[in-house]
């Protein structure tokens, strides 16, 4: 199942950010052709574990023409939201990005 996370774009990159559950990762996709991707194009992921605790964020990534842009950020914002509103689990940050945003917003800790 997926559900959907509309992101407002601080970048110049039309993107949104989608959760897909089945593949345990959140994706920023592009609404738009842009710099020869197709729209609809994942041009970053957040990939997260889950268990009865915790969801475990295990790795981030923004392909490199679309660096330095917010990207990476906008997704886990949007991960670590939908994690607090479902208020089961605990973030567990495993990847150096999700060790420094949630170092960087503690309101995510619980």
């Amino acid at each position: 199942m997926r559900t959907m996370v509309c992101m407002a774009s601080t970048s110049q990159i039309p993107y949104h950010v989608e959760h897909n559950e089945r593949h345990g990762q959140w994706e920023a996709r592009l609404d738009a052709d842009v710099l020869g991707f197709e729209k609809g194009a994942i041009i970053g992921y957040a990939s997260y574990d889950v268990d009865d605790e915790g969801v475990y964020f295990t790795h981030t990534v923004v392909r490199n023409e679309f660096g330095g842009q917010g990207i990476a950020s906008a997704i886990v914002k949007a991960a670590f939201d939908h994690v607090v509103s479902e208020g089961k689990r605990k973030i567990v940050p495993i990847c150096s990005f999700t060790a420094d945003y949630l170092d960087k917003h503690p309101e995510y800790k619980r």
